[in-house]
């Protein structure tokens, strides 16, 4: 598929809920190996697994995001991933209008979970959150993430970006 190697979402507002789940070997040829968002939305995971998904030439291995996307990762495993940006999660807010009163457009919260051996050709090994996106990571295992030739082995936070980090480890990212 070209975007969205699982969902494909247009619908404004949308609400995504995965729990118990298993995603492993999915892919697209551009962005969002497992899920492409290309509005605004919530998406909540808990207690699933991610394996081995990749975007093959563009970001997000396992989610890429184009609007104000509020993400929920909790009690889960991603692990293996791939994508020219964004090993795992592209956050991306730069075409945004009317939300100029926020100053975060997007949230990305990863808790009680374990994030390693994702890798990028560019930025984020694990997660690149383009302008205004607040990233919050809470008791998790980030480790051998990589980025062969960008910046931000596990996360790189761009221009107007926040991180927010508490009780987590980080190595050989």
């Amino acid at each position: 598929t070209g975007n969205g190697g699982c969902f494909f979402i247009e619908e404004e507002n949308a609400v995504i809920l995965i729990f118990n789940s298993t995603f492993s070997y999915n892919y697209a040829a551009v962005h969002g190996g497992v899920m492409y968002m290309g509005s605004s939305g919530s998406v909540e995971i808990s207690h699933s697994e991610f394996y081995t998904n990749s975007a093959l030439e563009g970001t997000g291995g396992l989610m890429s995001s184009f609007g104000m996307v509020q993400l929920m990762l909790q009690h889960s495993v991603v692990h293996g991933h791939s994508a020219d940006i964004g090993g795992v999660f592209y956050s991306s807010t730069t075409n945004l209008q009317g939300s100029e009163d926020r100053l975060f457009k997007s949230s990305y919260v990863l808790m009680d979970s374990v994030l390693q051996d994702n890798q990028a050709y560019g930025d984020g090994g694990m997660l690149m959150a383009g302008k205004a996106v607040l990233v919050q990571v809470f008791n998790c295992h980030v480790a051998a993430n990589t980025c062969s030739q960008g910046e931000g082995g596990a996360l790189y936070i761009s221009v107007d970006g926040g991180l927010e980090m508490l009780d987590s480890q980080l190595h050989n990212n």
